[in-house]
């Protein structure tokens, strides 16, 4: 019981870090549906139907769950932004060298014009 009652604060510190950073969004993620359940467990309390260990137990397991997926997710948005990205760059630097190939034809097109006129 000692145990419990020294990580229930930062459990409770845990909890609400995950109901201030819900994503605003339609679809529910993991850290959505991890908040839910901890408003669940908090109403479970309040009305006296299970035990302040055993909820805020599974409180915690459900946030440490929720931060492993939202780990998860992020690191697969980052890879999914470094392609892109390496792809937006590649598709750049082809427009560039196409550009300049454009500007080096019309500067030379442009110098036997001159030379021409003399």
């Amino acid at each position: 019981m000692t145990q419990l009652s020294e990580r229930s604060p930062a459990a409770v510190v845990a909890a609400a870090f995950l109901l201030a950073t819900l994503p605003a969004c339609g679809e529910k993620g993991t850290l959505e549906q991890a908040g839910e359940e901890v408003d669940e467990g908090v109403a479970t309390l309040q009305r006296g139907e299970e035990s302040a260990a055993t909820r805020m137990d599974d409180a915690v397991d459900e946030a440490r769950a929720a931060a492993k997926g939202a780990a998860q997710d992020i690191r697969e948005g980052a890879k999914d932004v470094a392609q892109d990205v390496r792809e937006g760059a590649k598709d750049v630097a082809q427009d560039v060298r196409a550009g300049a190939g454009r500007a080096a034809a019309e500067v030379r097109e442009e110098t036997r014009e001159a030379e021409r006129s003399k």
